[in-house]
């Protein structure tokens, strides 16, 4: 994932306005499981972005909750790649597909 990139934190960004799966659910995924992230520019406040909610599938849970995933979206404006390899944390999950 280019370095401008980052996947955002759920455990430390304001409430959001959606209801999130819950940490055990979150921490607890597994192989072939399609989850939502939110992406965003990290980049100075004053250079205006919009934050993009994509899907990952899951293609390997490492320890710790953590895992490796393959982007399922064409980003909009992010500089990734639709297949593109994406390691992420529970903590960045806000929606996992049923």
């Amino acid at each position: 994932m280019t370095a401008f990139v980052q996947l955002r934190d759920y455990t430390r960004a304001p409430a959001p306005t959606f209801e999130l799966p819950t940490d055990f659910e979150r921490q607890h995924l597994s192989e072939g499981t399609l989850v939502k992230c939110v992406f965003e520019l990290n980049t100075p406040k004053e250079h205006e972005h919009f934050p993009e909610r994509m899907w990952i599938q899951v293609s390997q849970v490492l320890p710790e909750g953590v895992y490796v995933g393959h982007l399922m979206n064409e980003p909009l404006a992010l500089p990734l790649q639709y297949g593109e390899t994406i390691t992420f944390t529970w903590r960045n999950v806000i929606c996992i597909a049923e």
